[in-house]
C-alpha cells in the first residue's frame, strides 16, 4: 500500500488511513490506530470514501483525527 495518510505520534498513538493498493488497484478507505506501547494496530471504522495521498492530523487534543485533501482516483 502506498499513499497512506499518516499522523505524527500523539500520546503513544499514531493513525494511518487510506492509500492505494497496487495488488487490487483500488484506493482504500480503511483506517487504523497504532499503539506504540502495546505494538498493536487496531482497525477503526472505514472512512466514507477511499483516499490516497491525503494528510492526517490529530485534533481536539488527540481525541479525533482529521483526514484532508488527497485523491479519490489514481488518475487525478
Amino acid at each position: 500500500v502506498s499513499g497512506l495518510a499518516l499522523t505524527g505520534i500523539h500520546g503513544n498513538k499514531a493513525f494511518a488511513a487510506g492509500g492505494y493498493s497496487s495488488q487490487t488497484t483500488t484506493i482504500r478507505n480503511q483506517a487504523y490506530l497504532y499503539d506504540l506501547a502495546a505494538n498493536t494496530w487496531t482497525q477503526l471504522p472505514n472512512m466514507p470514501t477511499g483516499v490516497m495521498n491525503a494528510r492526517a492530523f490529530f485534533v481536539n487534543g488527540g481525541a479525533r483525527v482529521m483526514v484532508v485533501g488527497g485523491q479519490t482516483s489514481p488518475s487525478q
